[in-house]
Parts: C-alpha cells; structure tokens; sequence
C-alpha cells in the first residue's frame, strides 16, 4: 500500500520545532532491544561490565511481551534499567515505535543529556566511555560510524532518489552504520528531532530514503546543516556478516552483527569471534535464569 505521508510534515518540523527542554543530565547507554534480542542484549551489557564501563544504561523494549518483568532483575543485576517505550509513548505520542523506530525514540526520550546508542548485537571490545570526551565529538556534538563501501548498489545503500527528494547536494559513500552512535542532544536537538520524525513515517522513508533507519540519521544531520564526527576507518568483516566498527584513533572497539540465541547450544563455534567463550558463559548465567522461571 503506498504511503500517504506528505513532506511538508517534515518540513514545518524543521522551520518550527519544539524547544531543548533542558531537563537532560549526564552520559549514559541506551540498548533498543527485545524478545529474540534480548540474549543478545545481555551479552552486549555483560561486555560493557567486564571492561569496567561503569555509564547508566538503560534497555528500550516495546512492552512486557518483548521483556517479561520477571527478567528485569538480571539486567537490573549488572546495573541497567529497563524502559518500557510503549509506556513513555504515553507521554510523548508518535504514530509507530514498530522495529527501527524506537531506537532514536530511546535516545530522544532516555534521561541523559549525552547518549551512546548500542544495537542489541553490538558487542564492546573495549570500554567506550572515552568516545564522550574526544575532542572532535565535543567541537561537533555528535559522532556517527560509517558502512561499507560498494561500487553498486546494496540493499542497504541510500536509495537514489533520496537526495533529490530531500534536496541535498548527493554525496557519495555516505551511508552510516548506526549500530553505535554518540549524541548530545543538547547540540543535536533539530537533527535528533527530524531524524524521529522519519523513523515514525518508516511506511515512505524506508522505501525512498533509506534501509531502516541508519540513513536517517544520516540526513537528519543533513537537513540542518550540522555535520558529526565521521569515522574514518571502515568497517571490517570478522567473520559471516559480522563486522568490525573502530575508534576514533583506528583500534577495534565494537564487534557487530552476531544475534546469539537460547538455548545456548544452537549457537555455533567459530575460529573469529573475540570474546566467544566470555559470551557462551554469560549466556549460560542467562540460560540458569530461564531455567529458573520454567521449574
């Protein structure tokens, strides 16, 4: 069914958005995760605890179905909170949180003043708490991952009329990779807002902007003229469709793209995966969890 979404909306948003409100505070983690994500998830909050992050985090689901309350204490456990958006959709409505949507909802509605945005299957090699303090993002207020580079196109490229549409100068390999942002909102308010504001008509922007959400991102910094902090280095396949993301200086630093499953024994062994055994073992004290619940 085609979209009947009018760009105007996005338009008027631009020209007349609602003020900062200013009542943000401090850094911290935000996971969107859920249901088949939520191994996942633990493993990506149990790796962040072993190499001693010690920022808030909060887990993002969409109702019990998707994070029953009787898990919340071993999230709890290692410290992260978990936010129910369909409860703060209440407060703050929008048309559709369905799959990528709530992600800049987490992140334009979750308490901190600085968020670092996480996919649920983005595991840290190393603590990420100093990406807050590069000179670069704080000059520019937000830092953004790229994707791979391919001379045709992909089904996860922006779309070719994208540009046209949005009437932005076309620039060439400008795709993100949003299983890890860094954003102030504070300085990134306009783009943040936009940005949302795509992701809750995904029925027209997926099928003319961009494959999710990781270009709308892209553009929402666009259309107001801000640019982040862009990661040079690009990202590396470990191994199947895993990915490497790195640091500002170059060093891995994010291990993306593996969706671990219970029970534990359908997931495979590899020869690439760094941090495997560690992962088999917190999935193992999640496994223990489950088991609890069904006896």
């Amino acid at each position: 069914m085609a979209s009947n979404y009018d760009l105007s909306a996005l338009w008027e948003l631009r020209r007349n958005f609602p003020p900062y409100p200013n009542t943000f505070t401090g850094r911290g983690i935000v996971i969107s995760a859920g249901g088949q994500y939520l191994p996942s998830a633990f493993l990506v909050l149990r790796s962040l605890r072993s190499l001693g992050c010690r920022l808030p985090v909060q887990i993002w689901h969409l109702g019990p179905q998707e994070l029953p309350h009787v898990l919340k204490p071993i999230f709890a456990k290692y410290d992260a909170e978990c936010v129910d958006s369909f409860e703060i959709r209440k407060i703050f409505p929008v048309k559709s949180l369905v799959g990528w949507a709530n992600k800049p909802f987490s992140v334009l509605h979750s308490p901190f003043k600085e968020v670092l945005f996480l996919d649920a299957d983005n595991l840290a090699l190393r603590d990420p708490s100093f990406l807050f303090d590069d000179a670069d993002y704080r000059s520019l207020g937000a830092m953004f991952w790229p994707d791979f580079i391919s001379p045709t196109l992909q089904y996860w490229s922006i779309k070719e009329e994208a540009w046209n549409l949005l009437g932005i100068p076309k620039r060439p390999h400008a795709e993100t990779e949003s299983g890890q942002l860094v954003i102030n909102k504070e300085r990134c308010w306009l783009p943040l807002l936009l940005t949302m504001h795509m992701n809750e008509h995904s029925d027209f922007f997926y099928e003319k902007v961009s494959y999710g959400d990781k270009d709308l991102f892209t553009f929402g910094w666009d259309l107001c003229g801000q640019s982040p902090l862009r990661i040079s280095k690009r990202p590396e396949i470990a191994g199947e469709m895993v990915r490497h993301q790195f640091a500002p200086n170059g060093e891995e630093l994010f291990l993306h793209g593996r969706k671990w499953v219970l029970p534990s024994l359908k997931n495979s062994r590899t020869s690439w995966y760094r941090r495997e055994q560690e992962c088999f073992e917190w999935l193992t004290e999640l496994e223990g969890v489950f088991g609890e619940l069904r006896s």
